[in-house]
């Protein structure tokens, strides 16, 4: 279980990535603008075999999203679970 300092990490493809950096970065924009393009589901990584998110678009910002009701999918202590 992760601790709640711990970031929330991502894995899109095959590499994994920091919630913050993914949200926050031009760099992270740029892989979230390709996830949301392509077909890969983002998954969050608090649970065992991570749990499939989806990326989507306010304007030119990219953000990721728990699935609709998947929320008791996540680690209780991970902000995606509310």
């Amino acid at each position: 279980m992760p601790l709640p300092d711990q970031a929330q990490r991502i894995a899109i493809g095959s590499r994994i990535h920091e919630l913050a950096c993914l949200a926050d970065t031009k760099a992270g924009q740029d892989v979230l603008a390709e996830a949301y393009r392509g077909s890969q589901r983002p998954r969050c990584l608090c649970a065992t075999g991570g749990v499939e998110m989806y990326v989507g678009r306010r304007g030119t910002t990219y953000y990721l999203a728990r699935m609709p009701g998947s929320g008791m999918l996540h680690d209780a202590v991970c902000p995606s679970v509310e």
